[in-house]
């Protein structure tokens, strides 16, 4: 088969129309710092990171065509080659906070257009509000981080085309942060209502992503490696992934519904109990344990067949993640002459924890040479409070208000500190995340002091940054890779 390559000539498609946001406060934020240097240079790094993962210019560096041929480039030094002429159709399916610039950036990389002999169309779903008209891909708004009806309307829309494909197809999935509450089909004996509860509960005890998605697959009729039964066992399967999950785990991110499932309904049951939600006495619950105690009668059942025929042509390629950002962000402070360690991707745990961490990380800096930054990601959790009485906020500003609180550090010293989550969406807030200086507030005022420690118990962080001024307003930037955490510590006077 002869494929003609043309190059597409979309208005609809320019990646100006879905540039990621930046800092849209940024000069408020900087007023209110009183002159201090290292605010400007932690949310300019946070800005390079931030462009560094737009979905895009991810899949531009991945993926490209050369005389008929499909090469394809992860972060993990996966590398691939496909030969486009072998296949009839191509397909585009996937879900998250990315899917959309991450489609429009596929299309582009494969520079097939309207070519009539290849057929490309598919079917995404992103959250409410990121949605783009892209040629011949059907685009389904649904909701996050709770699932909803139209989420199991795209996701039946995925389905079918799976259905639809043949051997002779190629399939590409598209997966990022977000994906597992986008991308829903409840198995049989459990209702949307049902994991909508569940999915609630568990954010709500502060479990950890990769917690939460193993309950995930085992009540989901697509995720777990699932997806991949709806086609031809020899059908090719392609799924390119932007990385929210700290390690890289494939079967979680997204909760893997291309990836075998590792784990079991027993260890479902074991997440439910450690978060004191298996003997919660309500129909949600019993149902759930129902087809819990069943799938651990029958566990062969839940699992994806493991056979060379289910998973011979399915291919991987992570091609951004949280080091992505950290590296970027890392590279701006170099190119300003500030001495910068990066720490890692992997921190997690509680936020609380986490942000009084992150103020001794500040404090100790003193003792080293200046201009001194640290870079670091990951992502942490908060514990609501049961009883209710929760406020606005999020883990970054749950962890910044924690930071701020712990400061030990006088006015005079140009100190700074952000706490961001790359998707530009803190929790329950319109914030992204919220920078920390020694000027933030005096805490020579007890007032203050004390409604800050009152609004942390109440989990209140967004109310009390959009009161102090320092809230970091990005918008929903169409990207997902954890969070990212920056701390600036210069000499009086430095200046850019």
């Amino acid at each position: 088969m002869i494929i003609l390559i043309s190059r597409l000539s979309y208005p609809i498609l320019s990646r100006s129309r879905l540039t990621i946001s930046v800092i849209r406060n940024k000069n408020s934020i900087l007023k209110r710092c009183h002159g201090l240097i290292s605010s400007k240079f932690v949310l300019s790094a946070v800005e390079a990171a931030i462009a560094r993962v737009e979905p895009a210019k991810l899949i531009s560096k991945a993926v490209n065509t050369k005389q008929g041929r499909l090469i394809v480039s992860g972060i993990r030094h996966e590398k691939m080659t496909f030969d486009l002429t072998k296949y009839d159709k191509i397909y585009m399916v996937g879900a998250g906070k990315a899917s959309v610039p991450m489609a429009v950036g596929l299309v582009e990389a494969l520079q097939l257009g309207r070519a009539k002999s290849l057929k490309v169309s598919g079917s995404i779903i992103t959250p409410y509000g990121t949605s783009k008209k892209i040629p011949d891909i059907d685009v389904i708004e649904a909701g996050h981080p709770l699932p909803d009806s139209n989420g199991i309307k795209g996701t039946k829309k995925i389905v079918n085309i799976l259905r639809r494909a043949k051997p002779s197809d190629l399939i590409f999935v598209l997966l990022s942060g977000g994906g597992s509450a986008l991308l829903s089909l409840p198995i049989r004996g459990i209702t949307l209502d049902d994991k909508r509860h569940v999915t609630q509960s568990l954010l709500a005890s502060g479990a950890s992503i990769q917690d939460l998605n193993v309950v995930r697959m085992h009540l989901s009729q697509v995720k777990g490696g699932k997806l991949i039964r709806f086609s031809p066992p020899s059908t090719t399967f392609l799924t390119l992934i932007i990385s929210d999950v700290i390690g890289d785990e494939i079967q979680t991110i997204a909760s893997g519904p291309t990836y075998p499932n590792h784990s079991s309904f027993i260890d479902a049951k074991r997440i439910l109990s450690k978060y004191d939600i298996w003997d919660v006495d309500n129909l949600h619950l019993k149902r759930i344990r129902k087809v819990i105690a069943n799938g651990i009668k029958l566990e062969t059942n839940d699992r994806p067949r493991k056979t060379p025929e289910c998973y011979r042509n399915t291919e991987y390629a992570i091609i951004g993640n949280n080091a992505t950002a950290c590296i970027a962000a890392s590279q701006y402070l170099k190119s300003k002459k500030i001495d910068t360690l990066v720490l890692g991707s992997h921190f997690d745990g509680d936020a609380a924890k986490h942000g009084k961490w992150l103020s001794m990380l500040a404090n100790g800096m003193r003792s080293l040479s200046f201009p001194f930054a640290i870079v670091l990601g990951g992502e942490t959790t908060v514990r609501l409070n049961k009883e209710g009485n929760n406020g606005i906020g999020g883990r970054n500003q749950e962890a910044a208000l924690h930071a701020l609180l712990s400061l030990d550090i006088s006015p005079g010293q140009d100190v700074s500190i952000c706490c961001v989550g790359t998707d530009g969406v803190d929790g329950n807030s319109t914030a992204a995340g919220a920078l920390v200086t020694t000027t933030t507030v005096s805490h020579d005022k007890p007032n203050i002091m004390e409604d800050l420690r009152r609004r942390l118990e109440n989990h209140d962080s967004s109310t009390a940054f959009k009161m102090l001024g320092s809230q970091i307003i990005t918008g929903k930037t169409l990207t997902n890779v954890n969070d990212l955490n920056v701390i600036c510590r210069l000499t009086n006077g430095n200046s850019d």
